[in-house]
């Protein structure tokens, strides 16, 4: 920083400012994936919390019925509150067997993308399983190998 002793006042020079901003650029781009990467990790925590809700409401349903429901809304609001998926506001998919004995939940949303080691169409949630974040889990529970 020079003083300008004609004036009175100090002042930055160009190399200063641009040294400056060279140093804020620099760690901009080191902080911003890490802040993008993390926000796609919060939405898939929360995408698996609700299923876990999901999945208690179902097993409540099916403690009073001996059955869990054909559909989702059948939950709804007796059971639970209506979830959705945190990225776009869908419904979870939900298949039930005719016999009403298991079902498995999945979301369609977008928080997969940013998360390493997630595959589109993932998580799901299965009463024989649990919380199932890429299919060689599903592979491996049904004795079929897996990755």
């Amino acid at each position: 920083m020079l003083k300008n002793r004609a004036a009175g006042y100090f002042g930055f020079t160009l190399v200063e400012i641009m040294v400056v901003i060279t140093i804020m650029a620099v760690l901009l781009a080191i902080f911003l994936p890490n802040i993008s990467r993390s926000r796609q990790q919060a939405l898939l925590a929360s995408c698996e919390s609700n299923q876990r809700n999901l999945a208690a409401g179902l097993e409540l349903y099916n403690t009073h019925f001996k059955r869990y429901p054909t559909q989702l809304p059948a939950l709804y609001p007796d059971y639970m509150k209506r979830c959705t998926c945190p990225t776009n506001m869908s419904d979870y998919e939900y298949y039930a067997d005719a016999e009403g004995k298991t079902y498995t939940i999945e979301c369609k949303g977008t928080h997969h993308l940013g998360v390493e080691n997630m595959e589109e169409g993932f998580p799901q949630y299965s009463p024989v399983i649990g919380l199932i974040l890429r299919e060689s889990q599903i592979n491996q529970a049904s004795g079929g190998g897996g990755n």
